[in-house]
Parts: C-alpha cells; sequence; structure tokens
C-alpha cells in the first residue's frame, strides 16, 4: 500500500484540512465526509477528503456566481436634488 492509497485517521485528517478532530468527527457523523471502521478505529478515504474539497470548491464558484447576479447587490444611482 502506498501513501496515496493509505487511509486518513481522525487526527492525520484534521492535520491536512487544518481544523480539529471534532470538526473532522462532526463531518463524518453529519455524511459530509465518507469514512469506514476497522474495529473501534475510523479511517477515512483519500478520495472522501479529496470530494470534500472539490464541493467546497464547487460550492465556493457557485457563491461567487450568485452574489455576482444578485440584483439586489446592484448599485443604482440616486438622483441628486
Amino acid at each position: 500500500m502506498t501513501d496515496d492509497d493509505r487511509p486518513f485517521t481522525i487526527e492525520s485528517a484534521a492535520e491536512y484540512l487544518e481544523c480539529s478532530p471534532m470538526h473532522v468527527r462532526r463531518l463524518c457523523k453529519s455524511g459530509q465526509l465518507a469514512y469506514f471502521r476497522l474495529g473501534r478505529l475510523i479511517r477515512i478515504p483519500r478520495s472522501a477528503i479529496r470530494e470534500l474539497q472539490e464541493g467546497a470548491r464547487k460550492q465556493k464558484d457557485k457563491e461567487k456566481v450568485i452574489r455576482k447576479t444578485n440584483p439586489a447587490d446592484w448599485h443604482t444611482p440616486r438622483s441628486v436634488e
């Protein structure tokens, strides 16, 4: 098994994602991050981390488009009296 195939532990995933181990556990529990168990141990496939990051990127891009096209954000000049 190469390092690219080796799954993350909660702690190593947290370090990789630059967040707390508790946040990684919450992502797993909420279903936002896929994981599997080896007995009592939780392991996170590297593909699940990539999917999480891609989803976050897509969400960011979507928010940018929404912000740019939201008519409420358009500036309408007011007449000066």
